[in-house]
């Protein structure tokens, strides 16, 4: 009994921490958006290069995390597949079935499931890290090419005379 609650006061601060990590990554993630948001709109680009650095640190961050939590899972698969097994051999639903085999269908299912929506996910946010960047870049050679504009029609030397 003392082992089962260790096991589960062990797994409650692992939980925690990986859930305040969570919750730190999503709060400066959603900083960065708003900068991103009202960058954007205003076409202000000292806003947007700051969104852009922040989204690919936090791209890079991510990264990271979910890669290294799939590794932890897959060093924890062993214990995954006892306690499924643990949890699910006595109840009556069941009965009929072979539970070992069961639990380990089950536990790689999910670990596929997880590394295809790890893949994705990091994909899909280094593809918008790539076209914040993209705009970040449009929106400074825009800005130059305006500037050298107005310079040239302030000019007295290039005013028309006609």
């Amino acid at each position: 009994m003392r082992e089962e609650r260790d096991y589960y006061r062990n797994a409650v601060q692992e939980t925690a921490a990986i859930y305040w990590v969570l919750v730190a990554l999503a709060a400066v993630n959603s900083l960065s958006s708003l900068f991103g948001f009202v960058g954007g709109m205003a076409a202000q680009r000292g806003m947007v290069v700051f969104f852009r650095t922040l989204y690919w640190i936090m791209a890079v961050v991510t990264l990271i995390i979910s890669v290294s939590f799939f590794i932890f899972l897959l060093v924890k698969r062993n214990l995954l597949l006892e306690n499924c097994i643990e949890t699910t051999q006595g109840r009556p639903e069941y009965a009929n079935e072979n539970v070992p085999e069961l639990c380990r269908s089950t536990v790689t299912t999910f670990f596929v499931v997880f590394g295809v929506l790890v893949g994705v996910i990091n994909s899909l946010e280094f593809y918008f890290a790539t076209v914040i960047s993209a705009y970040a870049l449009r929106l400074k050679r825009n800005n130059q090419h305006n500037q050298l504009r107005t310079m040239e029609q302030d000019h007295p030397l290039t005013k028309n005379p006609y």
